[in-house]
């Protein structure tokens, strides 16, 4: 009797055929990776062991996709071409890397953030319903204003005075990896903080009066961050709307009309909050000028392998990173999988658009980013494609979901 009742509280239709399979440690497996991807950064925060928390999480799904194959689970012949594709190009970039006498250590600082790709599998095989997306969703949303509260208290209390950059500097410092710090003047960058912006994104399709207030959070949030970056991308996201949202000529001629009053005070916030941005500028022109001279029309196709770094250090323009050490191949295989994306996005919109369109837009959001910041290519970017890969095939159908998104349905912002 005892396993009987066990057994009902574990196992559940298989997806994609079979009887039964156990997913009640996938479902819990999955709610504390979008807690650990939306709001620890690229996963240095916090470690157990020899391992970060993003790592152990990385491996128990990599064991539960190898356990849910082993009791003959399914997965698409896309996902399957994505994941073979990335293999190849891995052992190709590696290859090249260790021809040209780069050491182990450095291929492998430049393959672990890729890695995390691997992740499709597992989110594929557990995401099957859109109560399961709307919940991954909400993560988004609570770490939005969570990181946004965070941002707000400790500006704020810098401004009173009730805190100065040293005690600031002295919590955050702990984490040299994850937190950035603009001058002396308090203001920080954290890399987990993108999820602010697609926080808003999510935001911005709810009706409830609680979602409007968390959504001000997180746009007060946002620019607490003191970074142009998020602005740009927010801005190019509004325009993504206006192009591809089914919205009546006056909304887009409101959208418009914010968007011009953003970049407005987006100059104003630029010119007299913000500290210089010369040096951070600079930096981006002299990695401009390493990548130009360490390409040959070879590596141009080829790359020039993992662990061929620059002089400069990593690059912070992810575009320019894949080029470099993975060349044309590379950047056609993310421009393939963005393909991939709005086939499925094409045919998620016209059933479920108001779920689509802010999976899409948080996309767009996590590229235009990456022209500035090395997101596309590290796991903190990586999840939200790979979301939003499978969330189309929820969204449209294409996979077993028989739940509902829940009582209230999006609103069209």
């Amino acid at each position: 009797m005892f396993v009987g009742r066990w057994r009902e509280m574990i196992l559940v239709p298989r997806i994609g055929g079979g009887n039964e399979v156990r997913i009640g440690a996938g479902a819990s497996l999955l709610v504390l990776v979008a807690l650990e991807a939306s709001l620890l950064g690229s996963g240095r925060l916090l470690q157990i062991g020899p391992l970060t928390v993003k790592m152990w999480l990385f491996v128990a799904a990599q064991l539960y996709v190898i356990f849910r194959l082993l009791t003959f689970g399914r997965l698409k012949l896309s996902t399957l071409a994505i994941i073979m594709s990335f293999i190849v190009l891995l052992c190709f970039g590696v290859t090249l890397g260790l021809l040209r006498h780069s050491t182990l250590e450095l291929v492998g600082e430049d393959i672990k953030p890729l890695l995390y790709c691997f992740m499709l599998c597992f989110f594929e095989m557990v995401i099957s319903t859109k109560k399961q997306l709307r919940m991954i969703v909400r993560i988004i949303e609570f770490a939005s204003v969570l990181m946004s509260v965070g941002y707000i208290v400790v500006i704020t209390l810098l401004f009173l005075g009730f805190m100065n950059f040293a005690t600031v500097y002295g919590w955050l410092s702990v984490s040299s990896q994850e937190f950035f710090f603009r001058g002396d003047s308090g203001l920080f960058f954290y890399k987990g903080a993108l999820y602010i912006g697609v926080g808003i994104i999510c935001l911005a399709f709810e009706r409830s009066r609680i979602a409007k207030l968390a959504l001000a959070l997180s746009i007060i949030g946002i620019i607490a961050t003191g970074t142009r970056g998020f602005l740009v991308g927010l801005a190019t996201v509004i325009l993504a709307h206006v192009a591809t949202g089914v919205l009546s000529l006056g909304k887009k001629v409101k959208y418009i009309g914010l968007l011009c009053i953003g970049a407005l005070l987006t100059i104003a916030l630029v010119q007299w909050a913000l500290p210089d941005k010369t040096e951070s500028d600079s930096v981006r022109v002299e990695i401009l000028h390493e990548v130009e001279q360490g390409i040959t029309p070879l590596s141009s196709v080829f790359g020039n392998g993992f662990g061929i770094g620059l002089d400069i250090g990593t690059s912070q323009i992810s575009y320019l990173e894949i080029f470099y050490k993975q060349g044309l191949l590379g950047l056609t295989w993310w421009a393939l999988v963005f393909i991939l994306l709005l086939m499925r996005y094409r045919k998620a919109r016209r059933i479920n658009y108001l779920s689509a369109q802010p999976l899409f837009l948080s996309v767009i959001f996590v590229i235009v980013e990456s022209a500035t910041n090395p997101f596309v290519n590290n796991p903190i970017g990586i999840f939200v494609w790979l979301i939003a890969l499978v969330g189309m095939d929820v969204l449209s159908g294409a996979r077993s979901s028989t739940a509902l998104l829940g009582k209230r349905e999006l609103a069209v912002p």
